[in-house]
């Protein structure tokens, strides 16, 4: 009887536990993607499908022009990315 009480007790530590780390997990908020995050990431997608399914050797001019295209879209993105953690940053200074 004292064995099954004992293990009765460490199960409910174990529950207690678990009952803080998931509350702790559901108090912080998710962080949110922006919406031009969103849209680059399927126009990503996209731009590689369409570069993976062209022939380099014959589609060559193309294909670079997606990949700069590319490449264009993933620096713009981390532009506007840091320009809104400058402004966020700018705010809190006030």
């Amino acid at each position: 009887m004292t064995n099954e009480k004992e293990l009765w007790f460490a199960d409910q530590q174990q529950l207690t536990a678990l009952m803080t780390v998931l509350d702790e997990i559901v108090r912080k908020p998710a962080p949110l993607m922006e919406s031009f995050e969103l849209s680059s990431r399927n126009i990503l997608r996209r731009l590689q499908s369409q570069i993976d399914s062209k022939n380099v050797l014959d589609d060559s001019v193309l294909v670079d022009d997606l990949n700069e295209a590319r490449d264009e879209i993933k620096y713009l993105v981390n532009y506007c990315k840091h320009l809104i953690k400058l402004v966020d940053q700018l705010k809190a200074d006030q």
